[in-house]
């Protein structure tokens, strides 16, 4: 399958003074109309609220942004019933109108974008620039996968042409309805990309998104409803884990795509295998998060690669599968080179400002999603060592909501830094040469993303040979995957399936057909 045409789309300017005003304006929008309630749609229609109510909140100032319910086990099996009916209907069963509708769903959400990052930034306190990217990101999705149905759907793949006797082909059709879980951290784009990767291939979708971020999963459902999607091909179904257990236990389903914490995936994928489908055993695919180490050789470019590290750690304040946790120098601690690093690190990591993201000058982030995750984050800041800190927090985190500074140290126990710690914490390390450093980085049982930092050819190519990460990054951060450009995913327990953003995805969700027909048969029948 081709995706050679598809090109991303260009990021938004904000040097440009009307691109800012329309954010200024869509943000004062978005307050305006925060408390709204967003009910479980099935079938294009709103359902009624059920009694358990669930309300997400802005984490920097705690103010509601909208109420919704959990949809739990009975609205689960009314959307299952009714998305199963849709794809008897083999109503997108039809490549051509599968692409003509996520073109259509692109554009809206083109005309949508300044409304929809202004909701991510009040929702998941996202900062401006990167709750555009995130916006410019499911567009790309929409776009890409448009681009790889087409290639892929169109018409039989042709083996062995040169075989005159007999015609061998192989077709994809769709497999049946998906459960689409989504994570409140990238809540927009990766809710549209299994939306997008599901109706590509046929599929009808039961999207929960993540509790902390149903009014972007909302408006994400909108999009698609909007673009005239044939009814009961997409369900919206709010809710907490109940729900979430619902539809990984439904025997309409036949393929889960998750995002989310190991734990959960883990758990989802046991249940998914005790449950089987209409189809058997269900299809999972599982994007669980990273402990990702960044390497700084002594050859590197010391102000691109702290400038790297501050952004793959602090950026979104850590709150990533991609962002940078582990960082390796290669050299003794008491090297002038590097305690230069460390020491520039340290005003870097010092420099970063925290507040309320609606303030554009919070390029690296607002608060932490809520609560726990503060409290977890805490919790392993009191556990370290005070004089192993190198950075440490100012009087931001005085402010009302859930704010934590940089902090970065030393000398942490192994079981602190082989864990996944959702927030603004960078451990670092020291190795002796790049292979102890490399082994080091392979420590852990996550392999998702991976980087370094060196000018020399010799380095890169061992580091290169022998690093264990779905995506590797040489010279540059770690974060920031483009769809198309760098698909995402890795292995081990950061997950399994298609990487997001690259053509095979789509096949996770089809059956492949084989056809071998004999041309050789005595007489034809008209």
């Amino acid at each position: 399958m081709s995706t050679d045409t598809f090109r991303n789309i260009a990021h938004v300017d904000w040097r440009n003074l009307e691109n800012r005003r329309k954010m200024e304006k869509a943000l004062h929008s978005v307050q305006a109309s925060m408390g709204n309630f967003c009910s479980p749609i099935i079938d294009g229609k709103a359902t009624p609220l059920t009694n358990t109510r669930i309300v997400s909140h802005d984490p920097a100032s705690f103010k509601v942004v909208c109420e919704t319910c959990e949809s739990g086990e009975m609205l689960v099996q009314k959307a299952g019933q009714t998305a199963q009916r849709a794809f008897e209907s083999r109503a997108l069963h039809n490549v051509e109108k599968r692409v003509a509708l996520l073109r259509r769903v692109a554009e809206i959400v083109c005309e949508r974008t300044f409304e929809i990052a202004a909701l991510i930034v009040y929702e998941v306190s996202k900062p401006w620039n990167e709750a555009l990217a995130e916006v410019e990101e499911a567009i790309d999705f929409l776009y890409f996968y448009a681009i790889a149905a087409e290639s892929t759907f169109s018409k039989p793949h042709e083996n062995q042409k040169w075989i005159k006797a007999e015609r061998n082909t192989t077709c994809f059709t769709p497999r049946g309805v998906t459960a689409a879980i989504s994570a409140w951290n990238f809540p927009f784009a990766l809710s549209v990309e299994k939306m997008a990767a599901s109706i590509a291939s046929g599929c009808p979708v039961l999207f929960k998104p993540a509790e902390q971020s149903p009014a972007v999963g909302y408006e994400a459902v909108k999009c698609f409803l909007d673009a005239s999607i044939p009814e009961g091909y997409i369900a919206f179904l709010p809710g907490t884990r109940e729900t979430g257990e619902c539809l990984v236990k439904s025997n309409i389903v036949t393929q889960i795509t998750f995002t989310g914490s190991k734990q959960a995936g883990i758990h989802i994928h046991t249940a998914a295998a005790q449950t089987p489908g209409i189809l058997g055993p269900k299809r999972v695919d599982l994007e669980m998060g990273g402990n990702n180490p960044m390497i700084v050789c002594a050859s590197a470019i010391h102000d691109e690669a702290i400038r790297d590290w501050v952004s793959s750690k602090f950026g979104f304040m850590g709150q990533k599968c991609s962002a940078l946790q582990r960082g390796i120098i290669v050299g003794d601690q008491n090297e002038k080179w590097v305690k230069d690093f460390c020491s520039r690190l340290q005003h870097a990591a010092h420099s970063v400002e925290v507040g309320h993201p609606e303030d554009p000058r919070y390029t690296y982030g607002g608060a932490l999603i809520d609560k726990d995750a503060y409290q977890r984050v805490m919790d392993v800041v009191s556990s370290l060592s005070v004089q192993d800190k190198i950075a440490s927090e100012t009087t931001h985190e005085t402010r009302k909501g859930f704010f934590v500074m940089p902090r970065i140290f030393t000398n942490a126990p192994p079981k602190i830094v082989s864990s996944e710690i959702f927030g603004p914490i960078l451990f670092l390390s020291f190795s002796p040469t790049l292979p102890d450093a490399v082994q080091k980085a392979n420590a852990t049982e996550f392999a998702l993303t991976a980087g370094i930092h060196t000018e020399l050819n010799s380095e890169i190519e061992y580091f290169r040979n022998h690093i264990r990460a779905g995506n590797v990054y040489i010279n540059r951060s770690i974060t920031g995957a483009l769809v198309g450009r760098q698909p995402f995913g890795g292995y081990k327990y950061s997950g399994f399936g298609e990487k997001v953003g690259s053509p095979e995805r789509i096949l996770f969700f089809s059956n492949a057909q084989s056809v071998s027909e004999n041309l050789l048969r005595h007489g034809t029948i008209a």
